[in-house]
């Protein structure tokens, strides 16, 4: 099943094995150095910044303002190199789900995750979608 715009699958960014097939992905057409990587969260996701105004979220979605350090520990394919960091943001999101589901606690931060990300024209890195159940997106 393709992930697309608008899709109402909810989307998980963070998998407990590498994807078996990563078109069934968010990941955009336009994507350039696509990254299929076992990573460890360096923190939970943070804010970007930026004053929302009264009533409203601005012009930027949530997506574009939350983002996530990553360590690289394995390649599964692209290029990087092991023990390098980088900041992504959340790439496509599902537009009927307001959360984001990204690990939080401690027990699941010392966890490793494959994730994949991908640059865009401007060389900001973001991370792939993929869908989940109703249910897990509720646990």
């Amino acid at each position: 099943m393709l992930l697309t715009a608008g899709s109402e699958l909810p989307v998980m960014y963070f998998l407990d094995k590498p994807p078996s097939d990563i078109r069934t992905s968010t990941l955009p057409t336009t994507a350039k150095e696509v990254l299929l990587a076992r990573v460890r969260l360096l923190g939970t996701a943070a804010g970007l910044g930026g004053r929302i105004p009264p009533g409203g979220r601005g012009n930027d979605s949530l997506r574009e303002r939350l983002a996530v350090s990553l360590r690289v520990l394995e390649v599964q394919s692209g290029n990087a190199s092991v023990d390098s960091v980088f900041d992504a943001t959340f790439g496509v999101t599902d537009q009927t789900h307001s959360l984001i589901p990204v690990p939080r606690t401690k027990s699941e931060l010392e966890r490793d995750y494959f994730v994949v990300v991908y640059a865009d024209d401007g060389g900001h890195w973001h991370l792939a979608g993929f869908p989940m159940s109703e249910a897990e997106y509720r646990s």
